[in-house]
């Protein structure tokens, strides 16, 4: 019995002293991201039925598998629309805010109003130079919108392949740690830190696309997209894409190549462009492909149709970057507004403003080319008799006429007032994101402490713990030091 007794001590202070451990790292490591509370596994030994001490098995991870996966879920919707945030807040301050002296809308309204001190002074030469100068700066914010937006677009198409890359190397990441946990679990040693890196991860990956995921018999946790394509298992799939810089016109798919999921030559690869990936990379691709060809097609339908409706009083004003006015085909004036200008016959003599830029001269003082400009090149109508002005349009627009928007209503309101209605859609776009933005972080931050909650190293709990490790180490020092005396006692009695 004495030596039973000894046994079962010397086994529970194994079990003590590899408690201590587990509880000491778990206290150290109580404020490194992505480390889960461990405990340790313990068994009785029991022989010919009575227990004879204690043994200790594997270190365990405290986690909720539901609780992770929504909250691995709401990271990427998250992702999501902070990316759409950080694009749309520099479009719009780039543009202007509606109330901005400096957005397209105001200089519209600051060359009506040169044109209107001009009906005054019809033959004045320094009137006539200071419209062709604000025509000069409403065509240059066309340029410098037009080229922000392909400048961002190409900034997107920069950051997709970033993305992609730092993807690929977590898809790696993951497929060797999911070798190495098998490993470990094949021969009975404890895989939870390699758990708890695995983790952070798939954390990663649910970051940059939304993803669904299962754990299979050996401990591998398979990531897939979320309509079910492997991303990674023991062996990482590699994801590619189009890594050219983007010119004015391209898009996908007619010139952009697609996200894909490389596959063996049997299976061929997967499209992931169209399949709303989700997360950072799903919200750059609606960014590139979407919304910015959008703003594109809705900049160049306004500079057109102003150039349009100049033209229509005999006062050409604004040409392309060849002197000429493109057809009236959306495909043939898309990217109009990167290389809108004043016409150099009116730069090089203004009076044209005065006289007409075609037909017969006319008289000097006569105002009657400057009046028709101001009442119907900025207003709705193109005549006196009430003809529509060439209305806006908001279908099949682009170089692949495959873009459509809804800014308007009503197809035929003046230039200054689709210019207002764009640039108050961009900015609805971005108030619409900033309150997804602000619901979203604050349902992650309540799905991430239940997450902590079940999860995270509670520093109170683990003292305590540790108290009551260090009263068992104790207990059990005492019964071999109590053993010890009596073997002592035995020996001095023989």
């Amino acid at each position: 019995m004495t030596i039973d007794a000894l046994g079962a001590a010397v086994s529970g202070l194994r079990v003590v002293q590899r408690g201590l451990d587990v509880v000491s790292n778990n206290i150290s490591n109580a404020n490194t991201e992505g480390y889960t509370r461990k405990t340790l596994d313990q068994s009785t030994i029991v022989i010919g039925g009575e227990a004879a001490g204690v043994r200790y098995g594997e270190i365990q991870r405290f986690i909720d598998a539901s609780l992770m996966r929504d909250y691995r879920t709401q990271i990427g919707v998250q992702s999501y629309f902070t990316t759409r945030q950080s694009f749309l807040e520099r479009i719009v301050a780039t543009q202007g805010a509606t109330d901005s002296q400096s957005n397209l809308g105001a200089r519209i309204g600051q060359l009506y109003d040169t044109f209107v001190s001009l009906s005054a002074a019809p033959d004045s030469r320094a009137v006539q130079s200071a419209a062709v100068d604000a025509a000069a700066t409403l065509a240059r914010s066309f340029n410098a919108y037009a080229d922000q937006l392909l400048k961002s677009r190409n900034e997107i198409q920069n950051n997709i392949i970033s993305e992609v890359d730092t993807l690929n190397e977590t898809l790696k990441n993951v497929a060797d740690l999911n070798r190495r946990i098998q490993g470990l679990s094949n021969v009975g040693r404890s895989t939870a830190t390699l758990e708890d890196q695995r983790d952070m991860a798939i954390k990663k990956i649910a970051q940059q696309m939304d993803i669904s995921y299962y754990t299979d018999g050996d401990g591998t946790v398979v990531v897939q997209t979320k309509k079910g394509q492997v991303l990674v298992d023991t062996e990482a799939r590699t994801i590619a894409t189009d890594r050219t810089t983007l010119t004015y016109g391209e898009a996908y798919p007619v010139s952009i190549a697609p996200l894909v999921i490389k596959g063996t030559t049997s299976e061929g690869d997967i499209d992931l462009t169209t399949s709303d990936p989700g997360g950072k990379i799903g919200a750059l691709l609606d960014l590139r492909d979407k919304d910015l060809p959008s703003y594109m097609a809705q900049v160049d339908e306004l500079a057109y149709k102003m150039m349009v409706r100049f033209n229509d009083q005999n006062v050409r004003l604004f040409t392309d970057v060849n002197g000429v006015l493109p057809i009236n085909d959306p495909s043939a004036y898309a990217g109009i507004a990167s290389t809108i200008k004043v016409n150099d016959l009116v730069v090089n003599d203004p009076s044209l403003l005065q006289q007409g830029t075609s037909g017969l001269p006319v008289n000097a003082g006569d105002n009657t080319n400057i009046m028709n400009v101001i009442t119907y090149t900025f207003g709705r109508f193109r005549d006196a008799a009430g003809t529509l002005n060439e209305p806006f349009v908001s279908t099949q627009q682009g170089f692949n006429r495959g873009i459509s928007f809804n800014i308007i209503g009503d197809p035929n309101v003046s230039l200054e007032e689709y210019s207002r209605s764009m640039l108050d859609s961009l900015a609805g776009d971005l108030n619409d994101v900033n309150g997804t933005v602000e619901t979203e972080k604050q349902y992650t931050l309540e799905v991430e402490k239940r997450v902590l909650d079940t999860s995270a190293v509670n520093t109170d709990e683990e003292m305590a713990h540790l108290i009551e490790l260090q009263k068992n180490y104790s207990a059990n020092a005492k019964i071999i030091n109590a053993l010890d005396q009596l073997f002592r006692d035995l020996l001095n009695a023989v």
